[in-house]
């Protein structure tokens, strides 16, 4: 589905960021892996991923809090390759605290890994596909901005800023072949939710899910395959749902 296309997936180290690098090697991609910083499992996985597809993954390590550093690296891979036609944004961070507990260094560090870093990268990217007429961009959000949970007041108003400027942005570069939508997943078994959300919220939360499960993250990734691939060419400035029925 995805033979020859240039893609770029930020967050790609784990979780639903490392399944779809998965589902993108085994579709023939060329895959552009961005992490925060090295790591050896993560080469190896790569490497054999490379072997197993005869497909070919590079790694950019970079901070997407760091301004400077996210510029000098994305500037550096979009130069070298000839076309973006997939970017693929996973990455968040996710933590929780009331309202009234939370400082503004609380929210501005939440709202620059999960906001406002994707303004500078999506401005670089899209440049280049602009150019070139096609392209899909897919971000990854949160159902906690649908479902305005205690404690989320900061990381759900996160995830809907990046929703209502990837619609917008839908808009703007439509006419230019550019689709951007929007994956919006409830609960994913993945280390990370497993590590912020105790036992008795996920309990409570799949009692109101109309499948009464997790999804897991190929469930995630293979709607983010669909997206990336010819078959959605019609759909844009979407949020997706993936929650198993809230």
């Amino acid at each position: 589905m995805l033979k020859n296309k240039n893609t770029i997936i930020l967050g790609a180290r784990t979780g639903i960021g490392l399944e779809t690098l998965k589902t993108f090697a085994k579709n023939k991609a060329i895959i552009h892996a961005c992490i925060r910083k090295s790591d050896k499992n993560f080469n190896s996985i790569c490497k054999e991923l490379e072997k197993k597809y005869n497909t070919s993954i590079s790694i950019i390590t970079f901070d997407v809090n760091d301004e400077t550093e996210t510029k000098k690296k994305l500037g550096e891979l979009l130069l070298k390759i000839p076309k973006i036609d997939v970017y693929v944004n996973t990455t968040a961070l996710i933590e929780f605290s009331l309202f009234e507990m939370s400082t503004l260094n609380f929210a501005k560090k939440i709202f620059n890994t999960n906001f406002f870093s994707q303004i500078q990268i999506m401005q670089m990217i899209l440049k280049k596909m602009k150019k070139l007429n096609n392209g899909s961009v897919i971000n990854l959000s949160s159902s906690a901005s649908l479902e305005k949970n205690i404690g989320t007041s900061v990381y759900a108003s996160s995830k809907a800023a990046l929703e209502t400027l990837s619609q917008v942005i839908s808009r703007e570069v439509g006419r230019f072949n550019v689709r951007v939508n929007i994956v919006q997943p409830g609960l994913v078994d993945t280390e990370a939710m497993r590590k912020v959300h105790p036992k008795k919220f996920i309990d409570d939360q799949l009692q109101k899910y109309s499948l009464k499960k997790i999804a897991n993250t190929k469930d995630v990734a293979n709607l983010i395959l669909f997206l990336a691939s010819d078959n959605s060419s019609h759909i844009t400035g979407q949020v997706i749902k993936i929650n198993g029925g809230i």
